[in-house]
């Protein structure tokens, strides 16, 4: 099974849950990540706040982050603002095509 590493910028707890703006995404991001682990898969969830060792021990994070620095990781305002922008418009779904 593949290793997935989830690096994201520097926030004030994982859950999502602190502070008065809950963020919905963030709250599933982590329950997903518990329900993964407690299944065996082997995946880690790296907070740029609470684990910046994680980013400097990774080469391929350690260059992106010496390329594009912090401004390159998800950042969960921007994900909000596209989010609500398309809540009006129909939902797109990707089809998937069937190997012959």
């Amino acid at each position: 099974m593949a290793a997935i590493r989830i690096y994201e910028p520097a926030l004030c707890c994982e859950s999502g849950v602190c502070g008065t703006d809950t963020d919905a995404s963030l709250v599933t991001v982590t329950a997903d990540v518990r329900r993964l682990k407690d299944l065996g898969a082997d995946i880690e969830r790296h907070n740029l706040a609470t684990d910046p060792t994680a980013f400097t021990t990774d080469e391929t994070v350690r260059g992106f982050m010496h390329t594009v620095g912090s401004k390159g990781l998800p950042d969960r305002r921007r994900r909000r603002h596209r989010r609500d922008r398309h809540l009006s418009e129909p939902r797109r779904t990707a089809r998937l095509r069937r190997p012959r």
